[in-house]
């Protein structure tokens, strides 16, 4: 599928998508109002052009065309170029929000390599084991975070949500009614008998790191690391033998993060402090589940507070925690790059804990978890109802149900020509139901266009037969299958 936005600003046409077949292509023409389409319909359907209109929808309030034609990409786009249309190719930008979890992981990376590194320069050489131990699970954290994000997980509420939708709107279209359609609880997609995809053991991690990449990467390992940084694993034998005797006030200060003030006889146990913030932090941040607007339980006050608060407010505590381990690196550790040698602030363990500090801010814009739909099963439940429909309304209710798909999926920015390119070859895979106009000669479709390029064309008709026909919507299958890896 190739997408196209027009740079011409106070042109009629706003964009065009494409999705090519054997000797032609379907196009999508977005329309910026109304009252343009008369002007964009007499072009695409003049004998310059050639492009046949098969339906007209509206998607996100604004006209689209769909229309098929003889005409390759390369040769519409000259034609647009002609009419002095500055068509370029499409690209989104990934929102602030989508990089949260990409950038804030690149800059805890960095950050936990520098209080590595420190934490094997103190200048007695002693390990700093609350700074290594914080640093060590940490990092793999980053990478596991950086490569999945937010926790996914099945978006079950709303495929039922929209299964009952169209069945809704589709019912009345049908001889039957709704009572036609297929069930909602039906698993149509299993129906259809396609071979199970073979799942081994790398698919099966992959989907273990996808659907715990928060609450067991972000959270879970890190909560190793606040607890080493609040009672570093070298004194956890002491703390546990007093522990054993009964002696908790003792076993806990033989445990705690004791870093020694320069020039004095004190300790200083901010650093173990910043610990026990941290993991108050991730105690309340793991208590958060994602938002599920589509479940028919109405949201407790509780689960509201889980889905807008609490991840945020673990990560404003985290922020505290790692501000004061940053602190404590400039004002008082020191590091010496040689046993011996000259002593220096610690500004590797503060610069380290400043930009994990950031990276806590970043997180605000970051989404605990997200939620996945079920494509290729709300597809198949959706095209079986599609085939259920008079052949004589095909057309339209095939733009039209792409068009409600395409605006009802904003949050994952399907575009509109793919999901009819995939209703569409669905339909002829699974049904034999295709456009009858593809089963026409081009000559024949360029003769028709000729004959009545200057006239409002009506819907084109399907057919419920194995057409002569299948590369059309095979090489549609195939762009469409390309443009989901």
């Amino acid at each position: 599928m190739a997408v196209f936005h027009n740079s011409k600003k106070d042109s009629p046409i706003t964009g065009v998508e494409f999705s090519p077949v054997s000797d032609g292509n379907f196009s999508f023409y977005h329309i910026d109002s109304p009252i343009s389409k008369e002007g964009v319909r007499q072009w695409l359907t003049s004998a310059a052009v050639g492009q046949e209109i098969i339906a007209e929808t509206q998607v996100s309030g604004h006209p689209v065309f769909v229309t098929h034609g003889d005409r390759k990409k390369s040769e519409i786009l000259d034609l647009l170029a002609a009419r002095g249309e500055q068509m370029t190719p499409y690209s989104r930008k990934k929102s602030f929000s989508e990089q949260a979890w990409q950038t804030g992981a690149v800059m805890a990376f960095t950050g936990q390599m520098m209080q590595l590194t420190s934490s094997f320069l103190r200048p007695d050489r002693k390990a700093d084991w609350s700074l290594r131990m914080l640093a060590v699970p940490n990092l793999l954290a980053n990478i596991w975070v950086f490569f999945y994000g937010a926790e996914r997980s099945e978006d079950k509420n709303r495929l039922t949500y929209l299964k009952r939708h169209f069945n809704e709107e589709l019912g009345t279209h049908a001889s039957g009614g709704v009572a036609a359609l297929p069930d909602i609880q039906e698993n149509r997609s299993v129906l259809r008998g396609d071979p199970p995809e073979k799942k081994g053991l790398k698919d099966h991690m992959d989907g273990f790191l996808k659907r715990n990449s928060v609450t067991v990467g972000e959270i879970g390992m890190r909560y190793f690391g606040a607890t080493a940084l609040a009672f570093p694993i070298n004194k956890w034998g002491k703390g546990f033998n007093r522990l054993l005797e009964g002696e908790f006030k003792e076993a806990y200060k033989l445990s705690r993060t004791a870093t020694p003030i320069k020039g004095t006889n004190k300790l200083s146990h901010l650093t173990h402090y910043a610990g026990l913030l941290s993991l108050t932090g991730k105690t309340v941040a793991i208590t958060s589940k994602a938002p599920d607007p589509y479940s028919a339980t109405p949201p407790t006050w509780l689960d509201k507070m889980r889905e807008r608060f609490t991840f945020n407010a673990g990560g404003a505590l985290e922020t505290v925690a790692f501000g004061i381990v940053a602190w404590e690196g400039f004002s008082k550790k020191k590091i010496s790059f040689r046993k011996g040698g000259r002593e220096h602030i610690d500004f590797l363990s503060g610069i380290g804990g400043s930009l994990f500090t950031i990276r806590y801010f970043i997180r605000n814009w970051a989404p605990f978890g997200v939620r996945d739909m079920n494509m290729n099963e709300l597809y198949a439940h959706v095209t079986d109802s599609l085939a259920q429909m008079p052949p004589d309304q095909l057309p339209q209710l095939l733009a039209d149900t792409a068009a409600d798909l395409t605006n009802h999926f904003k949050d994952k920015h399907l575009k509109y020509g793919e999901v009819f390119a995939q209703l569409l070859s669905d339909l002829y895979r699974y049904h034999h139901i295709a456009l009858d106009n593809l089963g026409t000669q081009p000559e024949e479709r360029v003769a028709k266009a000729n004959s009545m390029h200057t006239e409002s064309k009506e819907p084109v008709t399907l057919s419920h037969r194995a057409k002569p026909h299948a590369s059309h919507v095979e090489m549609a299958q195939a762009s469409q299958t390309e443009l989901s890896r």
